[in-house]
């Protein structure tokens, strides 16, 4: 058995193939991760794994989106991190790469706290 710890299978990129990918996943027995990166695809990740037993879902909050100002979305997503479907909190924490100034450094480490 494989397991494939970071999966993005709900984005749009696979919406001609998705079915298909998973198909030969489980066929050559993969266990896929989906990362959810904000409340809808996390709950698209859930929805993947409700309908794919090879499947399974992480909640969480990719650090680009937490660093836009939507305290609903955010609140969303922390929600949706304390649900028993998800099999861990991925996709978050402090990404650098993405964050040029202190500034967004700076908020980063706020929303993560």
């Amino acid at each position: 058995m494989h397991v494939d710890i970071h999966a993005h299978l709900f984005h749009d990129a696979f919406n001609d193939d998705r079915e298909d990918v998973l198909r030969r996943a489980e066929d050559n027995d993969v266990t896929v991760v989906n990362n959810g990166l904000d409340p809808t695809t996390n709950t698209a990740a859930k929805q993947l794994a409700r309908h794919h037993q090879h499947c399974h879902a992480t909640a969480g909050l990719y650090p680009e989106e937490a660093q836009r100002p939507d305290q609903d979305q955010k609140q969303a997503a922390y929600q949706q991190m304390r649900d028993n479907e998800f099999i861990g909190i991925g996709e978050v924490g402090l990404d650098y790469g993405y964050a040029s100034t202190e500034d967004e450094r700076q908020r980063q480490r706020t929303v993560f706290k």
